[in-house]
């Protein structure tokens, strides 16, 4: 397969590489946040199901802010 990443891309994972070599970065990067996604959700899925034990609604703005605040994204 071959993509095509802009120039300011691969400038930014060389800077980040080091002596690991660019490539390996960017190809590991991908399956660090397909990770990272899954990670969040088993969270999610923990904290909402002792939320629920604990009869706090599973759905709360308070639970979105948090996890949003811990992974850095939007919810």
């Amino acid at each position: 397969m071959t993509i095509l990443l802009d120039t300011g891309l691969v400038e930014y994972f060389k800077a980040q590489a080091g002596e690991r070599g660019y490539q390996t970065l960017i190809n590991e990067t991908p399956g660090q946040a397909v990770e990272r996604d899954d990670l969040e959700e088993r969270l999610r899925r923990i904290v909402r199901g002792e939320a629920i034990d604990a009869g706090v609604r599973a759905h709360t703005p308070a639970l979105d802010v948090a996890f949003s605040s811990i992974f850095h994204v939007q919810s």
